[in-house]
């Protein structure tokens, strides 16, 4: 048996072609009272509340497409575009929501809300129409196109536990949504991505 010593001390023992022991002296290995010896981590458990995240870091991060058409034309509606849930957010996080959508000539006369759980965020109000975005018709001048929409927000002050976000119209006239206004030979995917955010 060969034994390698630090300073006159045994820190470790091998037997033949046998894997190395460490002491039972040596802190951190078998003989430490009440502690199981080091040894390779094969699963990890991050979820555990009592973990502290530096400020900035992403504790998770999901996403949602839907390729839903719509093609509102009943003047004044309120119109759900797309939603997804983030679930688990602590006390001390934020949230980032991102949303990418594609529009089709549209005469809006209205709003789109980005909604918490039924609560409109970075509301406005411009001649009684309301949103984060009002918008009177779409600068496209062809039934048969779309342009994109790309907008993101960070929620500091999330519900904790579970939170619900949804991309809404508000009181528009017509709105194609996924979708242009001649509706022949186009479609798209829209996407919502939420991150939770430690801080």
């Amino acid at each position: 048996m060969s034994t390698l010593e630090l300073n006159g001390k045994d820190f470790a023992t091998q037997t033949s072609s046998a894997e190395p022991v460490l002491a039972s002296t040596v802190t951190g290995g078998a003989g430490l009272s009440g502690s199981t010896s080091l040894g390779t981590v094969t699963v990890g458990d991050l979820s555990n509340t009592a973990i502290v995240y530096p400020a900035g870091h992403v504790i998770q991060c999901i996403s949602k497409s839907d390729g839903t058409m719509v093609a509102n034309t009943t003047n004044g509606d309120d119109v759900s575009l797309i939603s997804h849930v983030i679930t688990g957010v602590l006390a001390t996080s934020k949230v980032f929501i991102s949303i990418t959508g594609f529009i089709g000539s549209s005469n809006m006369n209205g709003g789109m809300q980005l909604l918490r759980d039924g609560t409109s965020l970075l509301e406005q109000t411009v001649n009684s129409r309301t949103g984060f975005y009002i918008e009177d018709d779409t600068s496209l001048a062809s039934l048969h196109s779309m342009q994109s929409f790309v907008w993101s927000h960070l929620d500091d002050n999330p519900t904790t536990g579970t939170n619900t976000y949804l991309l809404a119209t508000k009181a528009t006239t017509t709105f194609y949504w996924n979708r242009c206004e001649n509706n022949a030979n186009s479609r798209a995917y829209s996407t919502i991505t939420l991150m939770e955010v430690a801080q």
